[in-house]
């Protein structure tokens, strides 16, 4: 009777040690998130999930024409309620599309050349306002480049070199994100 008694209570004490261990992991792992935000969230297995941005109808309606972007510049506009302006680049197409809070705002002809393929399968809507630099490495699949600008104060975080270039606030939040293709040679 005395060792069914200590089996049991080993087997308690086990499980109960483990679901404190697991949760004070997920707990860690909470902490790295910026939690004024909902750019991020951790499921039941403790994996960091990436909220992304939903398109509007213009945006969805240029992608179904013309394909994803090759290049895209996205502003998160802090004095404005974050107004969120998405600048998208097609170099087949010789044209560039601005959109405003996922509403269309103009196009104009754009000749920037022939372009290269990306290494980095990032999309415009891959990116949300206030990510963290953590949140931005996850996406990448890659640690970035830091570096502080003097004059700002702002934090931007490069990769492959500058292809993708995110800058935040000095709360490390994001307020600009870059994808640029590198140029082909070919004329």
């Amino acid at each position: 009777m005395i060792i069914i008694i200590v089996t049991i209570s080993i087997i308690v004490i086990g499980v109960i040690i483990y679901f404190i261990l697991a949760n004070s992991a997920q707990i860690d792992l909470s902490s790295l998130l910026n939690k004024e935000q909902e750019s991020a969230a951790i499921d039941d297995s403790g994996t960091v999930i990436l909220i992304k941005e939903e398109l509007s109808a213009d945006q969805n309606r240029i992608i179904s024409l013309f394909g994803h972007p090759d290049q895209f510049t996205i502003i998160f506009d802090e004095s404005y309620d974050n107004n969120r302006i998405d600048t998208w680049i097609y170099f087949n197409m010789e044209a560039l599309f601005i959109f405003e809070n996922g509403t269309y705002d103009s196009s104009e002809q754009y000749y920037g050349g022939k372009s290269q393929e990306s290494e980095y399968e990032v999309l415009p809507q891959d990116f949300v306002y206030a990510m963290t630099p953590l949140e931005v490495e996850t996406l990448i699949g890659q640690d970035g480049t830091e570096s502080i600008d003097e004059s700002t104060g702002l934090n931007i975080l490069t990769f492959g070199g500058g292809e993708i270039i995110c800058i935040f606030n000095p709360d490390n939040k994001l307020i600009i994100a870059s994808k640029q293709n590198k140029l082909s040679d070919e004329t």
